[in-house]
């Protein structure tokens, strides 16, 4: 469970991303921000808790927490919604011809998030999966975050951060939505 904590402090202290609306309520991009509220609508409405596993360095730990702020545990997934304002036309959107999925990759190595892939099952509308790559680095510190998240059922982030005087650090965070 210190492994929990530790993991806990690692990406609340790695996201410094600040999360704005779109001032004119038009999406131009995926509205990642939108489907991750319908899960944190549907988990708190019908108090579903969650398995967690964190691995880090080869060791793992999994828990079953039974009381969850979904704000607060689905957050690092609303701050990588590239519908902000001044991010307007700084990804560059691939459709594959059936229109199943989408690849928005960032036309600037300034912004964090660096590419978002959105997957539709194929006999309908619905987002099977998003992956996410971020990357924030410095002269002094870089951590890279890949996220799958799969609507109305899990996420997982692997991530790894290096930093001048400090050792590597590799970790993966995985939630499973559990309904009660």
């Amino acid at each position: 469970m210190k492994y929990l904590c530790i993991i806990i402090l690692f990406f609340s202290a790695c996201q410094n991303v600040t999360v704005q609306d779109n001032s004119t309520g038009v999406k131009k991009y995926f509205d990642l921000k939108g489907l991750v509220q319908q899960d944190i609508n549907t988990n708190m409405q019908h108090h579903f808790s969650e398995l967690k596993s964190v691995r880090i360095d080869g060791k793992q730990e999994s828990k079953q927490i039974d009381t969850v702020d979904w704000n607060k545990e689905l957050k690092i997934i609303l701050e990588s919604d590239i519908n902000k304002p001044n991010w307007e036309g700084k990804y560059q959107v691939q459709i594959t011809a059936d229109k199943k999925e989408y690849l928005y990759t960032t036309l600037s190595s300034k912004l964090p998030i660096r590419s978002m892939k959105v997957q539709y099952a194929s006999n309908s509308d619905a987002v099977i999966l998003v992956e996410i790559e971020k990357k924030i680095s410095s002269f002094l510190f870089s951590n890279q975050q890949s996220i799958q998240y799969i609507p109305h059922h899990s996420f997982k982030i692997t991530a790894k951060q290096s930093a001048i005087f400090m050792q590597d650090f590799n970790s993966e965070i995985e939630v499973k939505f559990l309904p009660k």
